[in-house]
């Protein structure tokens, strides 16, 4: 269960993503249809860097927030964490 309760001011989304760039993801493979869409399980992310965190319904971009310390500044500010 998660602590967050993120709420977009834009539209009002509750879904939040770290956007990172120079990451190594490594997916298992789980099937591939006879399209060749290919079914992944569990994955890992290693290394990168986080550029933003955004709304996942809008895009819209939480203002001044590039690392975990500034995201948890900014949920307590605004009341979103529990």
């Amino acid at each position: 269960m998660s602590n967050i309760n993120f709420t977009c001011c834009k539209c009002g989304g509750r879904k939040l993503e770290e956007v990172m760039v120079d990451v190594t993801v490594a997916s298992q493979v789980i099937d591939v249809d006879e399209d060749g869409n290919v079914e992944y399980g569990e994955q890992t992310n290693e290394d990168g860097e986080v550029l933003y965190y955004i709304c996942a319904c809008c895009g819209w971009k939480v203002p001044r927030v590039r690392n975990g310390e500034s995201l948890r500044k900014y949920l307590q500010t605004h009341g979103m964490l529990k």
